[in-house]
């Protein structure tokens, strides 16, 4: 009897892992390992792959695959995520909006770089608060990486606060910092 099968479904697991092994195992096909968030999680060949999440001592959310069984070909996936194994997509701010001082008429410009562990399409939607962040309200057509506000712009207002809102499909919306435009 083999210790483990070619199909991704409960009874075809390795038969050697205890039960929370088990639970933590994905048959992964060729397709799916070479998956950009597949790979980003540390996943290296189709086949029977040991998935983890933990967080350092940082607080970031870190990844560990170990490959069990490389197989060429593995099929018949008894999962949802045909295209990532383990946990839900996280979206991370790798640079946050930066305050700006400007001399009026000079355009300012906030930008953000964000990134999702899955490779999925992030959305944006800049925000303006002019009560020091007690409320915030969608500016109408801003949603790109980059928010440019020329001195004709409602929002071009000194104090005002600006963030945006990074989402995605499947994941837990991240706001950047507020940050604060100075016109002199």
């Amino acid at each position: 009897m083999a210790l483990w099968g070619n199909i991704d479904q409960a009874a075809d697991k390795p038969k050697y892992l205890n039960t929370a092994d088990t639970a933590a195992v994905e048959g992964i096909s060729a397709a799916e390992a070479a998956t950009p968030g597949n790979k980003a999680k540390g996943v290296q060949h189709p086949g029977w792959v040991l998935y983890r999440t933990y967080t350092d001592a940082q607080g970031n959310t870190r990844h560990k695959s170990e490959t069990l069984v490389a197989m060429s070909t593995i099929s018949g996936d008894d999962n949802t995520d045909d295209t990532t194994i383990g946990i839900d997509p996280v979206i991370t701010i790798g640079t946050q909006p930066s305050p700006l001082s400007v001399t009026s008429p000079t355009a300012a410009t906030f930008t953000v770089v964000s990134t999702i562990n899955n490779g999925g399409a992030l959305s944006y939607q800049w925000q303006v608060s002019t009560n020091a962040g007690t409320t915030w309200s969608n500016i109408t057509g801003e949603t790109g990486t980059t928010l440019n506000i020329s001195d004709t712009d409602q929002e071009y207002l000194t104090a005002n606060q600006f963030r945006v809102i990074v989402s995605s499909t499947g994941a837990t919306s991240v706001t950047s910092n507020a940050v604060t435009l100075t016109i002199a």
